[in-house]
């Protein structure tokens, strides 16, 4: 089938132009001068739609990209492109800034000249937004508070850049109409003139107007529809073919920026669930099974030795161990909570390594209402009984503790009276906990300690997390630190 060619509004105008030119020639001078002037209209508004719709589709999308691969990475704005291959987000708000600062001039209609200078407003506060949160990651993270700002202000703006410009697309659209209507004035005035002369001319103009209004206005009704549709969140709508080139440029860019704008969806909506999977992976993880069989069998044969008092106290323990593990799915318990986890674990362990093992913790009643993420120091006192205290001869000392420092940080100790490290044994544990190199598969030491690392700088951001001091032959010191926020500053009912 032969395809059918497509003209533009432009041409098609000018086929206008010499339908009318022909029969008119007394009146050629002054319908040039008319259609020229609403040539130049058209193009205007199709040059203003073209440039606003550019940046409609792919601005937004980016740019929140851009400032989240910031966030997550603490990698500032200057760094970007080279850390992360990303173009710099004030070269985008700049490029942006400019283009909608050439529409200023060539603007149709009072409301959409204030629609442009509201969004060049809403892009200066941007630039604000994102200078605040580039001076936080060249200042130390604040990753929650940069993460809040990128939910509810960059993206705010962002999302009311992208209204403010799929209105002025509408609204200068809306504005081809108004200079179809001067068409037609010109055109009757000219008729007047010539009504009996050129009445078969008349007739066949008309007809070319008549077909013209519909092939503009009929598609981009079409696409206002479909607009409506992708707005309630029907991201499989799409535009069929054009028959003009500015209306099939306008499909095609809808029908690209509706495939984008729902994969970004799906893919968002993957990424929180694989989050989730990761994260209760990680925390099933710290769960020891060996520790749990052991601990049974530990039972078992107090069990059988008739010491009912020693099986109570275990089982009591292993229950308020696994009762703070689980904590009904939350990701946050109270310090309190924390205290404990750990001091149940402990308690356990000694029934079995009472031979080897004491313990002493020592957490002020003032921290017990602030909240710490689950799973935070049991998984680093595993540590210092296996690779600590199990190692020397004779009895070792677990030492836990907490304070409250003077920057308003809460900082976990946790030290033994073990064998310690080397110092080539600290900095690969150290490299491996930052994850500067990969842990071997056996070093369950190196592995554990640095998910919880890992876990501590993804919720509280990169200056919080775990130190490690080691003498060999004299013990080890593992240091946490974390912001310190009370109970109702996080969600604790479960993420």
């Amino acid at each position: 089938m032969k395809q059918e060619r497509k003209h533009s509004i432009r041409s098609r105008l000018y086929i206008l132009s010499i339908g009318i030119l022909v029969p008119f020639v007394m009146l050629a001078v002054y319908l040039t001068t008319s259609l020229i002037k609403l040539t130049n209209s058209y193009d205007k508004i199709v040059r203003n739609i073209t440039v606003a719709n550019s940046y409609n589709i792919e601005f937004k999308k980016d740019y929140d990209y851009v400032l989240y691969r910031m966030i997550i990475s603490s990698v500032n704005a200057k760094d970007a492109g080279r850390k992360l291959n990303l173009e710099n987000p004030y070269t985008m708000l700049n490029e942006v800034t400019e283009r909608y600062r050439s529409l200023q001039g060539s603007t149709t209609g009072q409301d959409n000249a204030h629609r442009i200078d509201s969004t060049l407003k809403m892009l200066t506060n941007l630039k604000k937004y994102t200078q605040t949160i580039d001076d936080n990651i060249t200042h130390g993270g604040r990753y929650n508070e940069n993460s809040q700002m990128l939910d509810l202000d960059i993206r705010n703006v962002t999302e009311l850049v992208l209204e403010n410009t799929q209105e002025y697309i509408y609204y200068e659209a809306t504005e081809m109409e108004t200079v179809r209507t001067e068409l037609q004035t010109k055109k009757d005035q000219a008729v007047t003139l010539t009504f009996i002369v050129f009445a078969a001319a008349l007739v066949w103009s008309f007809l070319l107007i008549r077909n013209m209004v519909r092939s503009i206005s009929a598609p981009l009704g079409n696409l206002c529809a479909l607009t409506r549709k992708v707005a309630h969140g029907d991201f499989e709508t799409r535009v069929k073919t054009g028959n003009t080139d500015e209306i099939q440029t306008l499909n095609d860019s809808f029908n690209s920026m509706t495939e984008q704008i729902g994969e970004l969806v799906d893919n968002i909506r993957t990424e929180q669930i694989n989050q989730r999977k990761t994260e209760l992976k990680l925390l099933q993880a710290q769960i020891n099974p060996h520790f749990l069989y052991n601990t049974l069998d530990t039972i078992v044969w107090l069990a059988e030795a008739k010491k009912t008092e020693e099986v109570v106290s275990m089982v009591t323990s292993l229950s308020d161990f696994f009762r703070t593990t689980l904590s009904q799915g939350r990701d946050y318990i109270t310090v309190k909570e924390e205290e404990l986890h750990v001091h149940s674990y402990l308690k356990i362990q000694r029934f079995r390594y009472q031979d080897i093992l004491d313990y002493r913790i020592c957490f002020p009643e003032e921290l017990d209402s602030y909240t710490t993420l689950k799973l935070t120091l049991q998984p680093i006192v595993e540590n210092a009984l296996y690779h600590g205290i199990k190692n020397k001869r004779g009895k070792g000392v677990i030492c836990v503790s907490a304070r409250m420092t003077e920057n308003g940080e809460i900082e976990f100790t946790v030290s033994d009276d073990g064998v310690g490290m080397t110092p080539a044994e600290l900095n690969d544990l150290r490299d491996t906990i930052a994850g500067r190199t990969e842990a071997a598969a056996d070093n369950v030491h190196g592995i554990g300690l640095r998910n919880v690392n890992e876990r501590i700088r993804l919720n509280y951001g990169s200056r919080y997390g775990i130190r490690v001091e080691s003498t060999y032959g004299v013990g080890t010191t593992v240091t946490v630190l974390i912001p310190a926020k009370r109970n109702d500053a996080f969600e604790l009912s479960g993420s």
